[in-house]
């Protein structure tokens, strides 16, 4: 159980089915309806976009890599690029059957998606803060394609902007944790550039206007017990991980625990089954 923990978390599968449970989460939260279909395809979009990052990643500092996180990638080079392509295009024959609001979203995003490839990866542009805030943008619109699809963006806006910061505070906490990783690689990093206390103080004012958020939603839900439960201690965790972060990472896990945040959705769409079906 543990080694496939292990390999679930390596091979980005944590990370996607995250994504799929905060989109569940969301549709339900405004009472949409929402397909099943958007579900696998997100699923299979964020897991091909993560690892065909990491692929070019690994390709690019193919030469500094000795151990981390990109080694498999590293060593799975060819297997893992001819699996992104294999899911990737039937995945693209599948959503021409989505309605063309979700196809408009959907066209955005990926015109977001290859922006930042091409700077990050092939322009190789030196604004620092590109990386985490394209992730965070992307991953956002990403798991609220089907709310902004039924309901425009300035509907959900409020919630866009605090599923970004959630994310955006995560990514500041692993530039701050793998400094000296990105280092021996020779890798951009936001924590050398700017320094650890400024990176910190970033974390501290995004969580702040998270936490402001979170208030101003829970009165937009009416403090209903599948809003306030997950994202309660989503902000926890998140909180926790400020400050047991270096301890984390210590022990190889800080990766983990910061993509077990986004797997906590699952225990209000749990509830909320249950509720409905008794």
């Amino acid at each position: 159980m543990k080694k496939l923990c292990k390999y679930l978390h390596l091979l980005q599968f944590d990370i996607a089915l995250g994504a799929v449970a905060i989109s569940i989460w969301f549709a339900q939260l405004e009472n949409i309806e929402y397909n099943l279909l958007i579900s696998i395809l997100l699923g299979i979009s964020v897991w091909v976009i993560y690892t065909s990052d990491h692929l070019l990643d690994a390709y690019r500092y193919r030469e500094q890599i000795k151990g981390g996180r990109y080694e498999y990638f590293h060593r799975n080079w060819k297997v893992l690029s001819v699996l992104c392509i294999v899911l990737a295009i039937p995945s693209m024959i599948l959503a021409f059957t989505l309605s063309s609001e979700v196809w408009t979203v959907g066209l955005g995003l990926s015109g977001i998606v290859l922006l930042y490839l091409f700077l990050a990866h092939f322009a190789r542009s030196k604004f620092f803060l590109l990386k985490e805030l394209f992730v965070a943008i992307i991953y956002a619109g990403g798991v609220l394609t089907a709310n902004i699809a039924m309901q425009g963006f300035w509907q959900i806006s409020l919630l866009f902007f605090w599923l970004f910061a959630v994310v955006f505070c995560e990514l500041l906490i692993y530039s701050k944790l793998e400094l000296v990783e990105d280092a021996k690689m020779n890798m951009p990093s936001l924590t050398k550039q700017y320094g650890a206390k400024q990176i910190c103080f970033i974390h501290d004012l995004l969580l702040g206007a998270a936490f402001i958020s979170w208030l101003l939603l829970s009165y937009r839900y009416s403090f209903a017990l599948l809003w306030i439960l997950p994202s309660s201690i989503m902000l926890l965790m998140m909180l926790l991980f400020r400050n047991k972060g270096p301890l984390l990472y210590q022990k190889g896990t800080h990766r983990r625990y910061g993509e077990l945040i986004f797997m906590i959705p699952w225990i209000a769409i749990l509830i909320n089954f249950m509720i409905t079906t008794l």
